[in-house]
């Protein structure tokens, strides 16, 4: 960069870019400036400059590393963003989503909080995309929070293709802060909007039992989407009692022929395991002992083809032990199946169809989620392998069969939640099959048939 360095202004009005050497540095990473490589994470991720009120939120005393950075040559400031054009029609919301709309917006001048309990596909980001606009109209600003980092380019397409405005993002994955207060982002966001005197919408498909609550004592206004739109129809859910098949690294034969079926009639199919990694426990056949992390109480997870073993808590890592470190016995068992493990099996039964795993550990690399979605929307991956980052919000409408591959995970647990966060990741997943023109199947694999929520 010639002619010295800009001044940072004091307003929230500068904005600042990456440059292309920018670009690069940012795939890396800086590793050993943690101030300079969170900004310059935010800076890539705004091709249109990012406001200095946004870098001052990631890191407080931010003007030293964004100098630093732009003596460096690896951020610049941007121009003013040019007005974007707004859309040339207006979208259609059917009639249910036309009275959650001019319910929400009858009270945008106080605060006003509301439970959107729509079902899955039934239209419920039309409806937040519809109250931006309005608030935008009016010359105010709207704060979108998403359940999940992957939700964020699929999202970030649609806000920016329909509002006429630049999108500001944040979110962990483009900083390397894991300290500071825990928070529930639903009830901050609640408390924020009672503060600011504003409306706030809480929608989903599966509100939790507080947010239900609220709604019927009445410190939330329900509002309802009970159906999908369009023409789609709710998914099929049929169960798979494992006691009775022969299960093959996770994946029985009902499910691998109903696969099969799908795939060749052009459909996708989506797989959804709620467990990383290749295997989650190693055990030593002979005397019993199983891999726990040094340091803390946590089972180590076996990674990458059985050669690595993470702690999933604290982020402890090492090789897998060649022998027993209590016997010295070299009958070391990898017990169960993590989505690295499924994988290999799905390319084994089918080698022709492209696959996908998206999870935490598949997209950690910069550009790597967007990438495996977008082979997922064009249709040149058929079959998708993902954890939770797969089950919320996601628009695949070639998806015409789910696969939930081991639905007894969260059936028992030390608290009173896992029933709870079990059946609303079912109905979640379940969402994403049957959004497009073909009906949708859900096949869940489980050794509890009989269990109450399943039924």
């Amino acid at each position: 960069m010639g002619g010295g360095l800009l001044p940072l202004s004091p307003g929230r009005a500068a904005r600042w870019r990456a440059t292309a050497d920018g670009q690069t540095a940012a795939a890396e990473g800086l590793s050993r400036a943690r101030a300079q490589n969170e900004l310059l994470q935010l800076a890539a991720a705004h091709p249109d400059g990012v406001e200095q009120g946004v870098l001052k939120t990631a890191v407080q005393q931010y003007q030293q590393p964004l100098r630093a950075l732009q003596r460096k040559g690896l951020v610049e400031q941007a121009p003013a963003p040019r007005a974007t054009a707004a859309p040339s029609e207006e979208p259609t919301l059917n009639a249910a989503q036309r009275a959650v709309v001019e319910a929400v917006d009858a009270g945008h001048e106080r605060f006003a909080p509301h439970l959107l309990y729509g079902v899955t596909g039934s239209g419920k980001t039309a409806v937040y995309l519809e109250l931006a606009r309005r608030a935008l109209a009016r010359g105010r600003q709207v704060l979108v929070l998403v359940p999940e980092i992957g939700l964020t380019p699929q999202l970030l397409a649609r806000f920016g293709a329909e509002l006429p405005v630049t999108t500001a993002v944040l979110h962990s994955g483009l900083t390397d802060r894991q300290d500071g207060l825990r928070y529930h982002g639903r009830d901050l966001a609640v408390v924020r909007a009672q503060r600011r005197g504003v409306a706030v919408v809480l929608g989903s498909a599966t509100p939790s039992l507080e947010s239900l609550a609220n709604a019927r004592s009445g410190q939330y206004a329900l509002q309802r989407l009970d159906e999908r739109a369009g023409a789609a129809e709710p998914p099929r859910l049929e169960l798979i009692d494992l006691r009775r098949r022969r299960v093959e690294q996770g994946l029985s034969r009902p499910l691998v022929d109903a696969m099969a079926g799908e795939l060749d009639a052009g459909g996708q199919v989506l797989l959804f395991l709620n467990r990383r990694g290749w295997a989650p426990t190693l055990i030593c056949d002979d005397c019993g002992w199983v891999a726990e992390c040094h340091r803390c109480d946590a089972r180590l997870t076996v990674h990458r083809g059985g050669t690595r073993q993470r702690c999933h808590h604290c982020g402890a890592e090492g090789r897998v032990p060649s022998a027993c470190p209590d016997c010295g016995s070299q009958a070391l068992v990898e017990l169960g199946q993590g989505t690295e493990r499924i994988e290999q099996a799905i390319a084994e039964r089918f080698p022709e169809t492209e696959a996908v795993r998206i999870d935490r550990d598949s997209t950690r690399r910069r550009g790597a989620l967007e990438a495996k979605l977008e082979r997922v929307r064009q249709g040149q991956a058929r079959i998708l392998l993902g954890t939770q980052m797969l089950a919320k919000g996601h628009d695949f409408p070639g998806v015409t069969l789910v696969g939930v591959l081991d639905a007894d995970l969260g059936l028992f647990g030390a608290d009173f939640r896992p029933p709870e966060h079990l059946a609303q990741t079912i109905l979640q997943v379940a969402g994403r099959a049957g959004r497009g023109d073909r009906p949708g199947r859900v096949l869940i694999q489980t050794r509890h048939p009989e269990h109450p929520l399943l039924r």
